[in-house]
């Protein structure tokens, strides 16, 4: 388990209620924007850990891990990572990266109804 994997478990909760303020369909930039606003300090220390490991690919190194971390706990968190073609079949809207690069996919997930 690596340190993202142990901050995402120790604050599973807070993760639940951000995932829970989004659509039912959802990006990543979308959690990753909510993510940032509720842990900026711990987002930055994420950032900086990752940076000594090297200077290029801080941003896409932490992000991926977070979206590892989501698609592998996907079921605590009740959701569903879709396909690419699912994705784009969804959501077709073009966004910035963290440096202002225009990028036309982004990972599509789905919360999952829970039925008793």
């Amino acid at each position: 388990m690596n340190d993202i994997d142990e901050f995402f478990v120790a604050h599973e909760s807070e993760i639940l209620k951000i995932i829970s303020t989004l659509p039912r369909f959802f990006s990543s930039y979308d959690f990753h924007k909510k993510f940032r606003k509720k842990f900026e300090k711990e987002y930055v220390l994420m950032l900086y850990v990752e940076g000594g490991k090297g200077s290029k690919g801080i941003f896409q190194r932490v992000h991926s891990a977070i979206g590892n971390h989501l698609r592998d706990n996907s079921q605590n968190y009740n959701i569903h990572k879709l396909s690419k073609k699912e994705g784009r079949e969804i959501d077709r809207v073009e966004r910035e990266n963290v440096f202002g690069d225009k990028e036309s996919e982004a990972q599509i997930w789905k919360k999952i109804k829970i039925t008793s």
